[in-house]
Parts: C-alpha cells; structure tokens; sequence
C-alpha cells in the first residue's frame, strides 16, 4: 500500500466512443499520486487497443484484459491489484473534473471519514442527495442520521483501504454498487461519510447501461439486494426500516406501472399481490418521509383504478 497513492479502477467494455475522454479526465487530474487499472472486460470494440495506446504513453496506467465477467468481477479485479492507500471508480463512459480526486482527498482527511462522494452531473442536469447540505455544501452522515439507502445508490466517490471489508457480489446484476457502498460503509472503521454537493463527475446515459431495467427486473433484484444485505450484516431496527423503505418505493413503482401496462400481469404479478406485499411493508412500520410522497402512495394504493380511468381517457383524447 503506497501512502497517498489513488488507485482509480475503470471497468472497460465496448466504449470506445468515449474512453478517450474518460482517459483524459482522469491524466489531467490536479492530484498527481494516481494509479489507473483499466480493467478491460473481453470489448469487442477498439476499446482494448486504446487502453494499450494510453498505457504505452503513460506508466500511470495499468492495463489488464480479461474475458467478459462482467462489471463487479472487473470492479473486484482492480481491487486486488490496486496499490493505493485509497481507491475509487470510474466507469469507461464517465468523464469527471481535473480537481475532482484532488477534492476529495482533501475532504476526507480533513474531515476524518471513510468515505467521500461527490454529487454528479447526469446528461447535463445536476442532480444531488436527498439530505440539508451544510453552508460549505458538505453533509456529515453517520449510521445514527442515515434515512435512505438510496444515499448509497452509486459507486462514485473516494474510499480508504483500510475499510475495506466485502468486495462485489459478482452475482447481483443490479444495485451491486448499492450493497457494495452501504456495506462498506456499514463495516468501515470510522462509520462516517462525507456527502459534498460538487457536481464533479459527469455521468453519460447509454442506452444500453445496465441501470436501464425495466420494473419487473427492477422489483426482483431489489428484493435479492435487501436480502443480502440482511442476511449478510447483523440485522437493527435502523437496518430493517431502511430496508423496508427501500423495498416499499419500487413496489409504489410497480403499482403505478399498472396504469398504462399489462406486462406485470402477464408475467405473473398481480395489482392485488403488489398492493399486498405494500400493506405488509406499511404494517412493519414504513411512512412515506414527505408530504408529497405521502399523497402519491395514498393514491395509488386506494384510486388507483380511477387514476387508470382518467390517464387512459386523457390518452385516447391526446390521440
């Protein structure tokens, strides 16, 4: 473990229309202790040569090409040969700002925390953390004030190893970054993050990205996650509610995609099983935590065929 020293991993699979971009975001960086692992996970595109070609110019760089395992098995892969006292991620389509390591590695020693993550630009628009930012745009989480698991819903951000205790669940397709960051969190030596409100990574929507799940996928692999989760870590009231709340948004999701679609019925989910598995959630003590979200969940759980009437009638007189 070289002191000082960040290893940024880059899982790579067929990006070659922006891995140059990513690369010299991350060449250009203001913090000069980097190391870069280009994990090229079996690209069919010239996204393998490229990475050659950047190794070739610069010895910050370290290239390894396997067959296609997929992104936490290139994600894991990079965790074992990485060499710095701090690690973080970037993915192959991702650009971010020359200061963003720099930022980062700043804040975390400053503010003695775990973990540090930046807010993110995606396609242009900011977007953020559902938390009060301080009048430095910083926000001090520990396990005590933690309300939502969806503060560590992406990978972004700069970790200590030392913390290090799970590494990805190479069989989870979805929320894999959710689990690794919340467990890594959960397990870290001073169970303290730093949320800043810097939009200093640039997140590029590709069609094909593997977030892009339809509900049905959504809602079976969210409830795979919160499984493993719970199984894998000594289980709390705090734990369980987080869980539940969790779980309850992708079947208020679910319940309102009956509005406009049959799909779900016809792969075997029921309004009348999704209304229940939310009844059940409710009884184990989840409540919508705004005013607004309060209003939707009401109305989906008890007009939702009116809401169905009224958003079919306004389509056939859109038509």
């Amino acid at each position: 473990m070289i002191k000082g020293l960040v290893s940024i991993i880059v899982p790579v699979y067929n990006v070659e229309s922006y891995l140059n971009n990513c690369l010299n975001s991350l060449l250009a960086q203001t913090y000069a202790k980097i190391e870069v692992i280009l994990i090229d996970d079996g690209s069919v595109d010239n996204s393998s040569k490229i990475c050659d070609e950047y190794a070739k110019k610069d010895n910050r760089i370290k290239v390894i090409h396997q067959e296609n395992r997929g992104v936490s098995r290139a994600r894991n892969l990079g965790l074992n040969i990485a060499t710095g006292e701090f690690f973080s991620f970037v993915d192959g389509d991702d650009t971010v700002e020359k200061n963003y390591i720099e930022l980062m590695v700043q804040k975390l020693i400053e503010n003695d925390v775990d973990l540090v993550r930046l807010s993110w630009d995606r396609g242009g628009k900011k977007c953020t953390y559902a938390i009060n930012f301080d009048k430095n745009g910083n926000a001090l989480v520990t396990y005590e004030n933690v309300t939502d698991l969806q503060w560590f819903a992406n990978i972004w951000g700069l970790f200590r190893f030392e913390s290090l205790k799970y590494y990805f669940d190479e069989n989870l397709k979805y929320a894999e970054d959710n689990l690794f960051v919340f467990e890594y969190f959960l397990h870290s030596r001073r169970k303290r993050m730093l949320l800043a409100n810097n939009p200093y990574y640039h997140y590029t929507i590709v069609n094909q990205s593997a977030s892009q799940l339809n509900v049905l996928k959504r809602l079976e692999i969210s409830n795979i996650f919160i499984q493993r989760l719970l199984n894998r870590n000594p289980v709390d009231e705090k734990l369980e509610y987080l869980c539940n709340k969790y779980i309850y948004k992708d079947y208020l999701v679910a319940l309102y995609y009956f509005i406009d679609s049959k799909k779900l019925e016809e792969n075997g989910i029921t309004l009348e099983s999704v209304k229940k598995k939310i009844r059940e959630l409710r009884r184990n003590g989840y409540r919508e935590y705004t005013k607004a979200s309060a209003v939707v969940s009401f109305l989906y759980r008890n007009h939702l065929h009116f809401l169905m009437g009224v958003f079919r009638f306004l389509k056939r007189r859109k038509k």
